[in-house]
């Protein structure tokens, strides 16, 4: 039996998955929505296809809890190890890096 494609060593399921991203549905926010709220979807939907791109599996994108406040911008398995994604977008870095804007509240909301 013969196969028209030849890929080896998973890459027919990386061209597959890229292949879905391009076509999948983002989330987005209405043309009025504030302007930082447009900022925070844009660097979520980068950090996003950074991660897919090495090789993260994502399964969650701003997971929201019923019985817990807060959210969770994306979820995602490297490997055998369950990340839990905060990203933190700029236009600027004169107000303060974004790692330093997550703070315990980020980091408790959704435990």
């Amino acid at each position: 039996m013969e196969c028209g494609i030849v890929m080896s060593g998973g890459r027919l399921t990386q061209a597959i998955v890229h292949v879905l991203d391009s076509v999948a549905p983002k989330p987005n926010l209405p043309d009025d929505a504030p302007e930082h709220l447009r900022t925070g979807r844009r660097g979520e939907e980068d950090a996003y296809f950074y991660l897919r791109r090495r090789g993260y599996t994502m399964i969650a994108w701003n997971y929201r809890s019923p019985n817990l406040r807060g959210e969770l911008d994306l979820v995602g398995w490297h490997g055998d190890v369950l990340c839990f994604i905060e990203v933190k977008t700029r236009t600027t870095r004169a107000v303060k890096p974004a790692q330093a804007a997550v703070d315990r509240e980020n980091k408790m909301s959704c435990v």
